[in-house]
C-alpha cells in the first residue's frame, strides 16, 4: 500500500512538471540541483548520533546507543527503516506525538517536511544518498519518539500528561534534537543558509526556550534534562583530558573553536 502511494505521488508530481512552462521547467530543475548538491555534502556518514542528537546522547548514552543498530540497519535495508517506522506509529503514544507537534521525518514526504540535511528529492537517485537519509531519518525519528515516551512516562507518575504539557515536552524534544522552530518559509531559508532550523534549535537551547512555557513540573522535567547535558559534557571533557593529556580544550565562548579538543597541530 505503502509503495503504491509513493508511486502515485511520484507520478502525480512528474505530471505537474509536465504542466510547467519551460522557464518554470529550468527555474524547478535548477532548483533541485542545488538542493541535490547540498544533500551530498551531507551524505555518507552517521553524523546524526552527535549532531542533532547530541544534546540528548550526552544525557541519556545508553538511549542513544539502542538507537544506532536501528540507524545501521536502515542504512543496509528499505525494509529495515520502514519496519521502525511502522513500530513508532504503532507505539500507544503514537497519537500524541502527533497532536503535540513531536517532529518525526516521513521518508518520501514533501519538502518542507524533511530532515534539513536531506532537503532534495533529486538526490535520492543517487547511489548512497537515500541508504544516508533513512539512516538519519530513523535514528532520530525513534530517538524522538524514545525521548518523549521517557518523558511522558516521568510526567504522568503522579497524573496524566495533559496536552499543553505534551506540547512543551514536543517543543523541547524538537529543539533538543535540531528542529528549531521557524515559521512556514524555512525551505526558502535553507536555500540560503546551511540548516536554518538545526541553528534555531542552538539558539533556543542556549536561551532556555523550551523553558518558557508549561508547568512547574514540566519545566523541572527539562531543567533535569539540560543538567544531565551539561554533566554529560563535563565528564566527556574530563575523560578526554585523561585520555589525551597533551590535548588542549578552547573555552573561549568568542572562538570558532569553542569547546573543541585540539591535538597538536
Amino acid at each position: 500500500r505503502d509503495l503504491a502511494r509513493a508511486a502515485f505521488d511520484e507520478a502525480l508530481e512528474k505530471d505537474r512538471f509536465a504542466k510547467l512552462t519551460g522557464p518554470q521547467k529550468v527555474w524547478h530543475r535548477a532548483k533541485e540541483l542545488y538542493d541535490a548538491s547540498r544533500t551530498i555534502v551531507t551524505s555518507y556518514d552517521l553524523s546524526a548520533l552527535l549532531r542533532q542528537g547530541k544534546f540528548i546522547a550526552l544525557a541519556h548514552p545508553v538511549r542513544a546507543a539502542r538507537s544506532i543498530p536501528t540507524m545501521l540497519r536502515s542504512l543496509m535495508s528499505k525494509d529495515a527503516a520502514y519496519r521502525v517506522d511502522q513500530e513508532i506509529l504503532h507505539r500507544p503514544n503514537a497519537p500524541i506525538y502527533k497532536q503535540s507537534g513531536l517532529y518525526l521525518a516521513d521518508h518520501g514526504a514533501p519538502l518542507a517536511k524533511l530532515e534539513e540535511a536531506y532537503m532534495s528529492t533529486l538526490a535520492e537517485k543517487i547511489p548512497g544518498v537515500a541508504a544516508s537519509q533513512r539512516a538519519y531519518n530513523t535514528f532520530l525519528n525513534k530517538l524522538r519518539a524514545d525521548s518523549f515516551d521517557a518523558m511522558s512516562e516521568a510526567l504522568s507518575s503522579r497524573r496524566p500528561i495533559t496536552p499543553a504539557e505534551a506540547k512543551v515536552l514536543a517543543n523541547f524534544i524538537n529543539a533538543a534534537t535540531g528542529r528549531g522552530d521557524l515559521p512556514a518559509g524555512a525551505v526558502a531559508l535553507n536555500r540560503v543558509f546551511f540548516s536554518p532550523r538545526y541553528v534555531a534549535s542552538r539558539f533556543q537551547l542556549i536561551l532556555g526556550q523550551p523553558l518558557y512555557k508549561g508547568t512547574a513540573r514540566t519545566r523541572i522535567l527539562i531543567a533535569t534534562e539540560y543538567a544531565r547535558t551539561l554533566l554529560g559534557y563535563a565528564i566527556f571533557y574530563a575523560l578526554a583530558k585523561l585520555a589525551l593529556p597533551d590535548s588542549e580544550v578552547e573555552t573561549d565562548p568568542r572562538s570558532s573553536d569553542a569547546g573543541k579538543i585540539v591535538i597538536g597541530n
